[in-house]
């Protein structure tokens, strides 16, 4: 059977269908920041905020964020710093944790909410979940990045960027975005698109959604370790940023919560294995349990519980 015309432009009917809908945008203010974001699905259903990595921003869930609020109220924010939200002069997580709680509050109606956040944003997703778990119902931290159990930490990842470059044309910005690490799993059209969502017009030519000096946010707040944490999962890609062995330490760490892998990806989940990052996703916000400390269920689409 012949692809469409969709398909073949844009990527699969899938993908074409979830982009359709751009959600709502909102935002809400903290520490004297404007923080912006998006909303899809049923106000009065329950709320998710998804995170994005670092240097990134919440159009990273374009493709994602529609297929997770069939029964959901989903809000995928831009952190300080990153996309359309303000830039701050100093960045660290217990100021992100405090815009993650802000967008939660203000979509759920104070009710909990549930965390998903990517790399970068699975750290601040982790530490909202140890600083302010009452308010989250379970956190889901994708693929986080091998400093925050590595030893040395962050230091030696604390590197401002060079300094910005403006290119002539929208065209030529885009032509330049890759995320790395890349990935022979990368779907192109959607790292296209994701491409098209990362660049902005300024008076000295086309740039980059993103405040520089986010490369030198703070490293993670070591006294967390250790507190309590509510129901939690671990979503590894096969080809991690983190060893087995950093791997099974965060999980350690965090009170022995499940861990599980998405087959065929790279650090990048969302932009090498959408619709296996989707449907785990689905089955692991089904599947939170009432229970002991860090219990929580995932099943069947999200490969073995390890």
């Amino acid at each position: 059977m012949s692809s469409s015309p969709a398909e073949t432009a844009s990527g699969p009917a899938w993908f074409v269908d979830a982009l359709a809908d751009a959600g709502a945008t909102r935002d809400v203010q903290v520490k004297g920041a404007r923080v912006e974001y998006r909303v899809w699905g049923p106000e009065s259903a329950p709320t998710v905020v998804l995170v994005h990595g670092g240097a990134a921003h919440g159009g990273w869930w374009d493709h994602v964020a529609p297929l997770l609020a069939s029964d959901r109220r989903v809000a995928a924010i831009d952190l300080t710093g990153h996309g359309s939200s303000d830039s701050r002069s100093h960045y660290d997580f217990f100021t992100w944790s405090d815009e993650i709680v802000a967008v939660g509050d203000a979509e759920s109606g104070g009710a909990r909410f549930d965390v998903i956040g990517h790399s970068m944003g699975g750290v601040a997703a982790l530490t909202t979940a140890l600083l302010r778990g009452e308010r989250l119902g379970g956190t889901v931290a994708i693929d986080p990045p091998d400093w925050l159990v590595a030893e040395g930490g962050l230091a030696a990842r604390r590197v401002l960027l060079p300094p910005r470059r403006f290119h002539a044309s929208r065209d030529l910005v885009e032509s330049r975005f890759q995320a790395r690490p890349v990935d022979p799993a990368r779907l192109r059209y959607v790292e296209r698109r994701v491409a098209e969502r990362s660049v902005r017009r300024t008076d000295d030519g086309w740039t980059w959604r993103f405040d520089h000096a986010v490369t030198l946010h703070d490293s993670f707040p070591d006294e967390l370790w250790g507190r309590r944490l509510g129901p939690t999962v671990l979503v590894m890609a096969e080809r991690s940023l983190m060893s087995v062995d950093q791997v099974d330490e965060l999980s350690s760490r965090l009170g022995g919560v499940p861990v599980v892998t998405i087959a065929d990806s790279g650090h990048h989940v969302m932009l090498d294995q959408p619709l296996a990052l989707t449907a785990c996703l689905q089955e692991v916000l089904a599947g939170w349990v009432e229970g002991p400390v860090g219990e929580a269920v995932a099943s069947s689409p999200c490969a073995d519980v390890t």
